[in-house]
């Protein structure tokens, strides 16, 4: 059994891919961003979107290993071998998933350094991998199934085409992604979900190598359009249940509890985050002094708050009242500052002309106290209109900026709607 895995080594197409698909997974993994290092549940998860190209290889090269025997007219004799049918179907999905198991493992191991170093702990998710590595599993198998089944020179392309297709996308859809973008700590891969991936991937791999309608004796007695028709009925079978399956288990990620203790740091002015995204903390405490700093010229200065990251903290209402944290400070600026300014209300009508001054004074000292403490970053998402205003109220001397905000303040200390 060694001895046939190592020929189907040397034989796989996929020893000439590893190299080239452990440089993709680097480029992915470091070239689009790397907000990812420090953070373990998104190191998890961004090492395993090369999953998305590595699944796609996998299916292809399975597909032109299994179609070597029809290729090269041996289809008799590998059927009438002495060796039962799974010992030659095992040893050759083996080879294949080998090396791209191995291609994944470089990729993950570079992130799992690269953040190690950088937190000097280690807390990978291994939630995020096993997903990757049952979605290598299931596209190896159904590569495998369509280069045997299909009988043609074209099945690689086709299987590896198809898986990549299928992969990108469900990527978006909550119930049938098998590989996820993002590894936010404010979720994580639902049991069930992940149960139901890994099952699939072990329903395909064993179909793959105990079940095949190529025998001598289904050669005999049917010809090869009954073969045909039959294989391709129980595969759409079998998928119409792998997919019921994978339904039922609903949404492959879900919110995360909140911990008890966040990470916070500060004094009178205190940023909460979850632990996981600690290495923001130092940034975003001193970005939240800098927009509480701009509010020292309105009437009501804010000197005492505590800001939240999304997730820790939901308002009597349930909605969530906390910054998120990404790869600029736009978002986490303006959250805070809608933190430190009255809610809107609930109207019957929005059209009054009560309801739109209260909400243009809202926009400008929002606006004001972006411009203000935010710096450049404002520039690339307030609309043109709304910057050059904020500038220029910005740019007058310090009486007339409190003047205006004043009264800003004071059309928002009445009501937001008619009587």
């Amino acid at each position: 059994m060694i001895g046939i895995l190592l020929i189907e080594l040397r034989r796989s197409p996929m020893r000439w891919l590893v190299a080239p698909l452990v440089v993709l997974g680097a480029a992915l993994l470091f070239g689009l961003d790397r907000e990812w290092i420090g953070v373990w549940p998104q190191t998890s998860a961004y090492a395993q979107r090369p999953v998305m190209f590595l699944a796609a290889a996998a299916a292809a090269a399975a597909a032109w290993s299994s179609g070597r025997a029809a290729r090269q007219g041996m289809t008799d004799r590998v059927l009438t071998s002495a060796r039962r049918p799974e010992m030659v179907e095992l040893p050759r999905i083996a080879a294949t998933v080998a090396y791209v198991i191995t291609a994944y493992a470089v990729v993950v191991l570079a992130a799992v350094v690269t953040t190690a170093l950088a937190t000097d702990d280690i807390a990978i998710w291994p939630s995020y991998l096993l997903l990757g590595a049952t979605t290598i599993i299931t596209a190896t198998a159904i590569g495998d199934l369509a280069g045997r089944h299909l009988h043609t020179k074209i099945a690689a392309p086709v299987a590896g085409a198809g898986m990549l297709v299928a992969v990108f996308a469900t990527t978006s859809q909550p119930v049938f992604s098998f590989v996820v973008l993002s590894g936010k700590p404010q979720v994580e891969l639902t049991p069930r979900a992940l149960a139901a991936r890994t099952v699939l991937s072990l329903v395909a791999l064993a179909a793959t190598i105990f079940w095949s309608p190529d025998t001598p004796m289904s050669r005999q007695r049917r010809p090869r359009t009954a073969r045909r028709v039959g294989a391709a009925f129980v595969a759409v079978l079998v998928g119409t249940f792998a997919v019921a399956g994978v339904a039922a288990a609903g949404p492959v990620s879900r919110p995360r509890e909140a911990p008890s203790e966040p990470r916070c740091a500060g004094a009178d002015i205190r940023v909460c985050v979850w632990p996981e995204n600690r290495k923001y903390l130092p940034h975003t405490l001193e970005l939240a002094e800098r927009i509480t700093a701009a509010t020292a010229m309105t009437p009501k200065p804010v000197t005492a708050i505590t800001f939240v990251e999304e997730g820790l903290h939901r308002s009597p209402t349930g909605q969530d009242d906390g910054f998120p944290l990404g790869i600029t400070d736009f978002s986490t600026a303006y959250m805070m500052t809608v933190q430190m300014l009255p809610p809107f209300g609930t109207c019957e009508s929005y059209d009054s002309p009560r309801t739109q001054a209260w909400t243009e004074a809202w926009i400008r000292v929002m606006d004001w106290i972006l411009v203000g403490s935010a710096g450049p970053i404002v520039a690339e998402r307030l609309p043109a209109a709304r910057l050059a205003a904020a500038t220029e109220l910005r740019s007058m001397p310090d009486s007339q900026q409190r003047a205006t905000i004043a009264a800003f303040y004071r059309t928002l200390e009445g009501p937001y709607c008619d009587a």
